[in-house]
């Protein structure tokens, strides 16, 4: 039976598809390098959602065949997941960082490539690997110093992103400008915060609760960029 997370990744990752590309599809109109990297940034998080997904069905398969058996490949896959959100990530620091830090653009990408380099290696050679415990399945059980490496820079790269888009809609004179940078800095304060609570064990009998908060977050940023793009076509 698939898990509830997997259902969810699943629906992210079609979300996040249709919206990159609404987004490809109005740079291609408007020749906009910045709506561009917009839809990078959601192509990298429809690929790491189903690379989340794909790592839930691994999972699935391996305790239909043995109960007391996870596949260590599943980390495998989280580790792809997490580069393409990487990649996604980065084009959105690009384009966020120039629109309201331009004079620290330079220095807050370096530290995003450097950091993230280095996370990423630490999960490549530390993968996590899914147990079951007497309270549920740890999908992504690592290492307490590499979880919470990832932890902090996923959260505060995300934190300054959230912060930006409320900048840019308080600062905008178009409301469609406005409703976009609200929606989607919500969005993914709900769709990034339950992922990394989930890398908790403290939180692993809330996996329901986390996945439904992920969901909403997935929802509101495409509602942001879809209406925000419907709005627009007459601009």
């Amino acid at each position: 039976m698939i898990s509830l997370t997997t259902v969810v990744h699943l629906i992210d990752s079609a979300l996040f598809l249709l919206a990159s590309v609404f987004l490809a599809s109005s740079a291609y109109r408007k020749k906009g390098s910045s709506v561009r990297l917009f839809a990078l940034y959601f192509a990298g998080l429809a690929l790491a959602s189903s690379f989340w997904a794909t790592a839930g069905l691994v999972i699935n398969i391996s305790l239909e065949i043995n109960q007391n058996l996870v596949l260590p490949a599943s980390g495998l896959f989280y580790f792809l997941a997490l580069l393409s959100a990487f990649l996604g990530g980065y084009s959105l620091c690009r384009l966020l960082f120039s629109a309201i830090y331009p004079a620290f653009e330079d220095i807050l990408l370096k530290i995003v490539l450097i950091w993230g380099y280095f996370v990423l290696f630490l999960v490549a050679v530390y993968l996590p690997h899914p147990t079951l415990s007497n309270k549920g399945l740890i999908l992504w059980n690592m290492l307490p110093q590499v979880a919470a490496a990832l932890v902090v820079f996923v959260g505060l790269v995300s934190l300054v992103d959230i912060l930006a888009f409320f900048l840019l809609a308080a600062r905008s004179s178009s409301l469609v400008l406005k409703f976009r940078g609200f929606f989607i800095g919500l969005g993914m304060a709900f769709y990034v915060g339950p992922i990394l609570v989930a890398h908790f064990r403290l939180f692993i009998e809330w996996g329901a609760v986390l996945d439904y908060l992920t969901l909403f977050g997935a929802l509101t940023m495409f509602c942001g960029i879809v209406f925000s793009q419907i709005f627009s076509l007459n601009d």
